[in-house]
């Protein structure tokens, strides 16, 4: 869409280096402005960090500087309107990317409420359900997504769907009409698939799992979750030997390395279906910290890793903390750090759907049309952010031999490196990894 606008765009520095009158063009991934002396500026929807909205003006915050809307008129809430869509969209196709949808969008009431007394958003938006996660979309503000994984509980009271989450967080969805049992019982499904799932996978690992066992590892281990070696002997202690057995046939080269270098009472096991990149099946993936003093690897890392039949399966490792600061710490800080950067390094792999190339690909790369989808992923995923921070670089499954040298190299690499930026540019084989 289009409308008759005035316009400003200042710098980083608050320096006004644009100003025009003509009109805003919205189109499907970017923002332009058309001036009257045929001046223009366009911003990719990719790029935008955040978009505020007050007294008829139109704020669009990139990494580059703001570009302010004004003087539209009645057009105001409908540029508003469709600058929230263009991006909200694109948002969903790049971070979303191998996940079907799994019914048609429902439209209705919706707010968001969060610990405070005061709602983060409420008013209309659709409701969509994809394979992992519940999307809201609203028509004036970024979506919200609600992974299965974290649903605690689903309501359905005076025409009210009550959705909750296990961090307080709670979506209540009005005015659905006819759609609400369908929303209510599709919400529910998914849930329960999800957690349906997990008992699936475990079953195959280990046939002769009680019952007890099964249920409570089911609810620990659910897609978007993973539990330690420890929890999981704590409730199921004869699910260890066949868990290890299946990693140990399906990553012969790896397994035994990550663990003989790490802290295996420590290290985080999950499931995933349709793991990364859309390869199909379901998958263990696990994470180890890697925080021993050995003279040629000397920890400071988490190595992360996953089964399947990808031929060109890599693992990929991450700072636990700053190169610098590491050396410092006491053994118990050390292992208090690394659970820290465990949880976070989970959140943020569910958050990607566990995709690689946006954790590894360098700025220049992301330039690129074939990935520029992943700017905006990049710029609204803080969790994505925070891996490419802390990412060491990867090592490719090549053979034995290779495998066990390129990860002494990395790891040496990541002990006498002093800068956090810097990467290991092992010698990788083609492809994606």
């Amino acid at each position: 869409m289009e409308s008759p606008a005035k316009f400003s765009h200042a710098g980083l520095d608050g320096k006004v280096d644009l100003i025009g009158e003509g009109k805003v063009i919205i189109g499907e991934d970017s923002v332009s402005v058309l001036g009257n002396s045929s001046s223009v500026y366009s911003i990719s929807v990719r790029d935008v960090k955040m978009v505020k909205a007050a007294d008829y003006r139109i704020e669009i915050g990139t990494g580059s500087g703001s570009l302010v809307l004004f003087n539209m008129g009645y057009r105001y809430e409908d540029v508003l309107r469709e600058v929230h869509r263009a991006r909200n969209e694109t948002l969903i196709s790049d971070t979303l990317a191998y996940e079907t949808p799994k019914r048609q969008s429902v439209k209705g009431m919706i707010s968001v409420m969060d610990k405070g007394p005061t709602p983060l958003f409420e008013g209309k938006a659709e409701v969509r359900l994809y394979e992992t996660t519940l999307v809201i979309v609203p028509e004036m503000s970024s979506i919200v997504r609600m992974r299965y994984s974290d649903i605690v509980s689903v309501l359905s009271q005076d025409w009210t769907l009550d959705i909750s989450e296990e961090s307080g967080r709670k979506v209540s969805v009005r005015m659905l009409g006819k759609e609400h049992d369908p929303l209510f019982k599709a919400i529910s499904d998914q849930v329960g698939e999800m957690k349906l799932r997990a008992r699936n996978i475990i079953k195959t690992i280990h046939p002769g799992i009680p019952d007890e066992e099964l249920s409570k590892l089911s609810v620990m281990m659910r897609e978007g979750k993973a539990a330690s070696m420890v929890e999981i002997t704590s409730v199921s202690p004869g699910f260890v030997g066949p868990l290890e057995k299946r990693l140990i046939a399906e990553l012969p080269d790896s397994y035994p390395v990550l663990m003989a270098k790490g802290n295996k009472e420590m290290t985080r096991f999950g499931f995933k279906h349709g793991l990364m990149d859309g390869v199909t099946g379901d998958y263990i993936w696990f994470l180890v910290p890697i925080i021993a003093d050995v003279a040629s690897s000397s920890g400071n890392a988490i190595a992360f890793e996953a089964s399947g039949s990808d031929s060109s399966r890599a693992t990929y490792l991450f700072r636990i903390a700053g190169r610098k600061e590491y050396p410092g710490f006491s053994a118990s800080e050390k292992k208090l750090t690394a659970e820290a950067a465990l949880e976070r390094t989970v959140n943020a792999l569910v958050e990607i759907n566990f995709r690689r190339e946006p954790i590894y690909l360098d700025e220049a790369a992301l330039l690129s049309e074939a990935h520029t989808h992943y700017r905006y992923a990049i710029n609204a995923l803080p969790g994505l952010r925070d891996l490419r921070e802390r990412f060491i670089g990867r090592v490719q499954h090549v053979s034995a031999e290779q495998y066990v040298q390129q990860i002494d190299d990395l790891l040496t690499f990541n002990t006498t490196s002093r800068s956090d930026s810097d990467r290991w540019k092992g010698p990788e084989t083609e492809g994606p990894g």
